[in-house]
């Protein structure tokens, strides 16, 4: 139901001259802000497409490790760390990038969101166990023959390709483009303001509006100078995935 409230306010957000929308500054960073949410959204929407997909493979449904490691690995994309899938105790059984040793996921925030809400789980920040890559976590449940749970899929986000691709997004009309997991942990960051992945923005006023109002804008300084700034959060990440674009003033 959540979802679908935010996803009201994003459309309300686009119509012209409807009362949610601000003017100027404030006005052009909830509309870049707004392009931005839906893009991540419709990265997501592509994720669990995919993972849907694997979900129902046989190699899956039989917890086959060999087969569904040629079967991870077809669905292998520069979008993700890896793609695999694991058994309900979270032990990874198969992995595209290869499971050099056990790897248990059962305490990853996107593998308790997935097996809670049987569907797709968004995770916070996190280092990949087997690769080592910054990503965010993305896991969707395994149904068995009865309807009963019997694992998970998953294919975490890559942040440096999200990185790069907000990167190419944003243009030159934006100064600061900020995306932070539901602890305020920064997943990336471009702009005014660098800052590496997964250092934790508590004392930012920005970071405190945007943990505190799911919609809303702002004005704020980055590095000494006024900007405006909008913020929201995506409406397929129950983990809310948190996103801010701020433009000058």
């Amino acid at each position: 139901m959540r979802r679908v409230l935010i996803a009201i306010v994003l459309v309300c957000l686009a119509l012209p001259g409807q009362a949610l929308a601000a003017r100027g500054p404030a006005g052009q960073a909830e509309r870049l802000t707004e392009k931005a949410i839906l893009d991540l959204d419709g990265v997501l929407a592509g994720v669990r497409e995919n993972l849907a997909e694997l979900s129902e493979l046989p190699a899956v449904q039989n917890q086959d490790a060999a087969a569904c490691m040629s079967d991870a690995q077809a669905f292998a994309d520069p979008r993700f760390t890896a793609v695999g899938a694991g058994a309900l105790d979270g032990n990874l059984y198969c992995l595209s990038s290869g499971l050099p040793s056990p790897v248990n996921i059962a305490d990853r925030a996107y593998f308790l969101r997935t097996v809670g809400t049987r569907d797709l789980g968004v995770g916070d920040y996190q280092i990949g166990r087997s690769t080592g890559i910054d990503s965010i976590g993305l896991g969707y449940p395994v149904a068995g023959n009865g309807g009963e749970l019997t694992g998970v899929v998953i294919s975490p986000l890559a942040l440096p390709w999200l990185e790069l691709r907000i990167g190419r997004r944003a243009g030159g009309r934006s100064v600061d483009n900020l995306v932070l997991d539901d602890h305020g942990t920064v997943l990336t960051r471009i702009g005014l303001e660098p800052t590496p992945r997964g250092t934790n923005l508590g004392r930012s006023k920005l970071e405190q509006a945007m943990l505190s109002e799911d919609f809303g804008h702002g004005k704020f300084k980055l590095r000494g100078d006024p900007v405006a700034a909008a913020w929201g959060i995506v409406p397929l990440s129950d983990g809310e995935i948190h996103v801010s674009v701020s433009v000058p003033r």
